[in-house]
């Protein structure tokens, strides 16, 4: 729980997340805290993890967040009993995206872009600002289907058009026991 200057829970800075889900049981919905703003979530035909187009409007900025995924037709292990869920619920994002982790096929490509734009008195101000991150994976599946490696190529591109390129490759040993 965060705490305000006068040492009062601050319900903004509370470290809670509230979750949504639909009939299927897919997640809809996630926020952080309780006075935070959700984020809604969409599926496509195949039960494949699609974020909607967002806009956050604060006094003197509007945020346009957009997103585009790209999935292959291989089964994602992470999408059987639950473990996906498991791992976002776990907040280990570091090591893979919700969208990895939550979709029932392997995400291969993956690009969200941010347009800033400035307000004044509810007005736009200017040229917009886009800022670009594109995600490209390669995945290798191993022994019984569980990716073996994955390698994650990150492109994001500032406002000023410089670039900053990452490239991250993660390596999966499992044990599986049978009880």
């Amino acid at each position: 729980v965060g705490y305000d200057e006068n040492g009062t829970p601050d319900e903004d800075r509370r470290d809670t997340f509230f979750y949504t889900f639909n009939a299927a049981k897919q997640l809809t919905s996630l926020k952080s805290g309780s006075n935070g703003a959700a984020i809604s979530l969409g599926w496509d035909g195949r039960n494949n993890l699609l974020v909607p187009t967002h806009t956050q409007e604060m006094s003197d900025e509007r945020i346009t967040t957009s997103f585009e995924h790209g999935y292959d037709n291989n089964i994602n292990p992470y999408s059987f009993n639950g473990l996906g869920f498991l791992l976002t619920a776990l907040n280990l994002g570091q090591v893979e995206m919700p969208d990895q982790l939550l979709s029932a096929n392997n995400v291969l490509s993956y690009k969200q872009t941010i347009k800033r734009e400035m307000l004044d008195n509810g007005q736009v101000v200017g040229e917009p600002a886009y800022e670009y991150t594109t995600i490209a994976r390669s995945i290798t599946l191993g022994e019984k289907g569980l990716p073996a490696t994955i390698e994650l190529k990150e492109k994001r591109t500032n406002p000023s058009g410089s670039e900053e390129n990452q490239t991250r490759n993660y390596k999966f040993k499992y044990s599986i026991m049978k009880q």
